[in-house]
């Protein structure tokens, strides 16, 4: 069973490669506006589909109608957003490696065969000598909303370390390599170079604090 949300269908394909069950959260780069709350799972195996199904038809795991138009609608512009998002972060994951405070991108490896292609979502981690510096490159960005929203048409930023890893102890998030100099960016549809323009004036606020803590 694979979680495809982030490669997308479009990107990956986990049932050709021996997968049983595909997993997608509707609620990201499917719906893409932040306006509704589903998921989907498939499958090619008949016997794992009836499962499913059954388990839905007793259970009642149904979208209402709205929500499945909103989504209907949402797949029509799956392509045209991905595209447009492809791109976007592909020339800021480039920017933020030439940037002095980032010591560290993290990029998933597209091979062209699993993975063809990726966009939407990047983390980098800050050279930083307090977590005040984090917290000033966040609060300075104007074009990104602050929170765990993600996968939409508009930005966002969060740090994991206080946000989608909030529940862990700081031994577990230190286990899996995470500190809370780990901050993530989600790219909307806005035009790439208002995006580098904001991330530039946040970077050099953060840095100007970053400076005074190490004197």
């Amino acid at each position: 069973m694979v979680d495809n949300t982030w490669a997308t269908s479009l990107f990956q394909k986990p049932l050709k490669f021996g997968a049983d069950i595909s997993l997608h959260s509707n609620s990201k780069f499917n719906g893409g506006h932040s306006d509704i709350i589903s998921g989907i799972a498939i499958t090619n195996n008949t016997g794992i589909g009836e499962k499913i199904a059954a388990y839905r038809f007793y259970n009642g795991c149904l979208p209402d109608p709205f929500s499945a138009w909103l989504l209907r609608r949402s797949l029509q512009t799956l392509s045209v957003r991905l595209e447009r998002q492809v791109k976007s972060t592909a020339i800021i994951a480039e920017h933020l490696r030439q940037n002095n405070l980032v010591d560290r991108v993290f990029f998933p490896d597209i091979d062209g065969k699993q993975l063809t292609n990726y966009g939407g979502l990047i983390f980098f981690h800050l050279k930083a000598t307090s977590f005040e510096t984090v917290k000033t490159f966040m609060s300075n960005l104007e074009l990104f909303d602050e929170g765990t929203s993600m996968a939409s048409v508009t930005s966002a930023v969060a740090n994991p370390w206080t946000g989608s890893h909030l529940s862990m102890s700081e031994d577990e998030k230190r286990s899996i390599g995470l500190d809370e100099f780990v901050i993530r960016l989600s790219f909307g549809l806005e035009d790439v170079d208002d995006l580098i323009s904001d991330i530039e004036k946040a970077f050099s606020l953060a840095e100007s604090v970053n400076q005074k803590q190490m004197r």
